[in-house]
């Protein structure tokens, strides 16, 4: 097979050596000293140990092209290879200048760079077999494998790969979107295929249906769109990077992707990569908790019995399916739900958390939208939706009322607890008094008087109070004389 037009850069590199060595050689016939067949001679004489037939110069070339030629060679390979990659220690600097070396034979691996977790190489190195390197962005990681086993995982940074070390799998360590369901709002899973669709385009929107397609209680089947946001499991910052690298989740994410097994065994398609798995749980857990709800209660607020929701904040069905999906992907135990929607009490493991832990995939959020029916059952839906409007809006008008007024008897008892702490904070005091403990306590008089000035104090400190009880402020301090004159009368004490 013929070979591409681009040049050796081994081949290139022996022949500048080799002409440097003959122009060398040539350069020293013409000044004369020995001639051609000094150097057999010269080789013979140290084979058969006669010093006599040994020409000192032809020995000084051979010293000359070992120390100028091979030594500079390896100096400068040595040089140059803390320029070539990005090394930063000694030992790095190293490994460059020996694949530097074995570059000179051919025996060198592929140079691979890989960036947001996708490979960057030249199609000519897949074949290479001999030691290696590759650079991962800050973005990336890569888990590693040999003919017969994976090795490690590897991060950011400079990598230098064995003989006949391979990459198995790339990770992208930004933060994942991933979806499923029909693509765009407009697009209707439900219709038939249209004049100016082709087959194929028809077959992928069946199956975009068919990956979120799911069935109520009452068997009306819902298609809506699936996302997933997620990520490796890792700290921010860690690895040496801001997205955070941890080598046991790059290990897990690459160790555990499959393989499909009903594509062709040669079909790129066959690989099942490990950002696949979030959105297919989280759609089987879709068609698990829509099992358990009809259609009517999909966009009404939720009664559950059991648990501790606020009135105002009650979820919708949907938005409560969604943070049932939530809570299995993200927490190890869970509220289990019978066959209609309603909690039995238990909290059962999260087998679906654990998958996610197996994996080393953090699970962030998981979105729940544009829900899609058939039209006609669309159609009845939203009639009977027009047709009970006024009993929902009744419904909502006498639920405002109530939270209304829970609301201003809720205020009331703060306003009524907030006056009785004001009026009697001066009472208090005197009543229970810290550096003088054998004071004597109150009177009548006076006790009602430490009353009086208290709820005077707190109006005057109060702005608003204040500006609207003005004429109250004047009684109060009425009072307050006449409390006092009271109790200095002695005919009335």
């Amino acid at each position: 097979m013929k070979r591409s037009g681009r040049k050796d850069p081994n081949r290139q590199a022996l022949l500048i050596m080799l002409g440097s060595i003959g122009l060398y050689i040539y350069l020293t016939l013409r000044l004369g000293g020995f001639g051609l067949f000094d150097f057999p001679i010269t080789i013979y004489g140290f084979l058969l140990s006669q010093p006599q037939w040994i020409n000192s110069n032809v020995v000084a070339i051979f010293i000359d092209v070992a120390v100028f030629i091979i030594g500079g060679l390896i100096f400068w390979l040595a040089f140059f290879s803390q320029f070539v990659l990005p090394v930063k220690t000694l030992k790095e600097r190293k490994e460059v200048a020996a694949r530097l070396l074995a570059k000179l034979g051919s025996g060198l691996g592929p140079a691979v760079f890989v960036q947001d977790g996708k490979i960057i190489e030249d199609p000519s190195q897949k074949n290479r077999k001999g030691e290696g390197v590759i650079i991962l962005d800050t973005a990336s990681a890569a888990a590693l494998h040999n003919n017969t086993s994976f090795t490690r995982a590897v991060g950011p940074g400079l990598v230098f790969t064995k003989a006949n070390e391979r990459i198995a799998g790339t990770i992208d360590l930004h933060t994942q979107v991933r979806r499923l369901g029909p693509a765009g709002s407009g697009e209707d899973p439900f219709a038939d295929k249209g004049e100016d669709e082709s087959d194929e385009n028809f077959q992928f929107r069946r199956e975009r249906r068919l990956q979120t397609s799911a069935l109520t209680r009452d068997g009306v089947e819902v298609v809506p769109n699936i996302t997933a946001v997620f990520s490796l499991e890792a700290e921010s910052g860690e690895g040496n990077t801001q997205f955070g690298y941890d080598h046991d989740s790059v290990w897990r994410a690459v160790a555990f992707e499959g393989i499909d097994p009903d594509a062709p065994a040669d079909a790129g398609s066959r690989h099942i990569a490990w950002d696949w798995l979030p959105t297919h749980v989280a759609s089987d857990l879709w068609r698990e908790y829509l099992s358990k709800f009809t259609l009517n209660s999909l966009f009404e607020y939720v009664e559950i019995k059991g648990e501790n929701i606020e009135a105002d904040e009650r979820p919708t069905t949907i938005e409560y399916i969604a943070n049932k999906i939530n809570q299995r992907m993200k927490m190890g135990l869970v509220d289990e739900l019978d066959d209609v929607g309603i909690l039995t009490g238990r909290r059962i493991g999260s087998r679906e958390h654990r998958f996610m832990r197996e994996r080393g995939i953090k699970i962030i959020n998981i979105g729940i939208s544009n829900l899609r029916m058939e039209s006609k059952i669309e159609k009845k839906f939203v009639q009977r939706w027009t047709a009970t409007w006024l009993q929902r809006a009744e419904e909502e008008q006498g639920y405002i009322s109530t939270r209304k007024s829970i609301e201003k008897f809720k205020g009331q008892i703060s306003a009524q607890k907030d006056f009785s702490d004001l009026v009697i904070r001066s009472l208090y005091e005197r009543l229970s008094p810290k550096n003088e403990p054998t004071i004597d306590p109150p009177t009548m008089s006076e006790s009602v008087e430490l009353l009086v000035r208290s709820t005077l104090n707190g109006i005057i400190r109060d702005p608003d109070l204040h500006n609207q009880l003005e004429e109250e402020e004047a009684d109060l301090v009425e009072l307050i004389e006449w409390l006092r004159k009271y109790s200095n009368d002695p005919a009335r004490g």
